[in-house]
């Protein structure tokens, strides 16, 4: 991932050259594209499990909860 960023110091701004992001671990697109549907349907599995319990339970809350977490973990990997 490319970034251009301007950086204002004390009112006068400067021009800073492109960023990599080195943040996360890189995956290629086939892999990424796995993980990313394998967490997804996990994640609904355990939203569906959540509501299965009973989704006003502290369990089924718990269970949703954790299925939106891994339905959305692969948001904060990179891949090229």
């Amino acid at each position: 991932m490319t970034v251009a960023v301007t950086v204002a110091v004390a009112g006068a701004g400067a021009e800073v050259g492109p960023m990599t992001d080195t943040n996360g671990p890189t995956l290629t697109a086939r892999q990424y594209s796995l993980l990313d549907t394998t967490s997804k349907l996990v994640g609904l599995g355990l939203v569906a499990a959540g509501l299965d319990v009973g989704g006003a339970t502290p369990t089924g809350f718990a269970l949703a909860v954790a299925g939106a977490a891994c339905a959305t973990a692969t948001v904060f990997i990179s891949h090229e």
